[in-house]
């Protein structure tokens, strides 16, 4: 008795979907999870690895902090004001609008959930693939 011959075989297709729509998802509601731990810690930063050379010149990989501005500001009226941000940029919710307005604070960490189970549904990837085609780069042909 062989060993294939005691086990299941079966034909294997990747678990996770590679879509760059699902790509841009993921990236927001990573983002959005920042904000959620922002919120509930202030002094919550980020991390990412890099590589930095030390002083005898060997490579380290070495922990670094990496700046989180929160989404969310106190408007002149009182209100609270979030902006959803793909990168630096607010995404325009509707036309001619891109931020959310709130009475008060409190209803932050409710709005910024319901935003993330959004972002997984797939509600936002119009408005993310029109922020990223707008995006894109014009490369200019110099005159000769």
């Amino acid at each position: 008795m062989t060993f294939l011959s005691t086990v299941n075989l079966i034909s294997y297709q990747a678990a996770v979907d590679r879509s760059p729509a699902f790509q841009r998802r993921q990236k927001l509601v990573s983002k959005i999870e920042q904000q959620l731990a922002l919120l509930s810690d202030a002094a919550f930063r980020p991390t990412r690895q890099i590589w930095q050379k030390a002083a005898d010149g060997s490579l380290a990989l070495v922990q670094k902090e990496v700046r989180l501005k929160p989404w969310w500001s106190k408007a002149a009226n009182g209100k609270v004001v979030v902006t959803v941000r793909y990168g630096s940029k607010p995404l325009q919710l509707s036309d001619g609008c891109n931020a959310i307005e709130l009475a008060e604070e409190s209803q932050l960490p409710e709005v910024l959930t319901k935003l993330k189970e959004a972002v997984l549904l797939g509600e936002f990837d119009a408005v993310i693939e029109s922020s990223v085609a707008d995006r894109k780069l014009v490369v200019k042909k110099k005159d000769k």
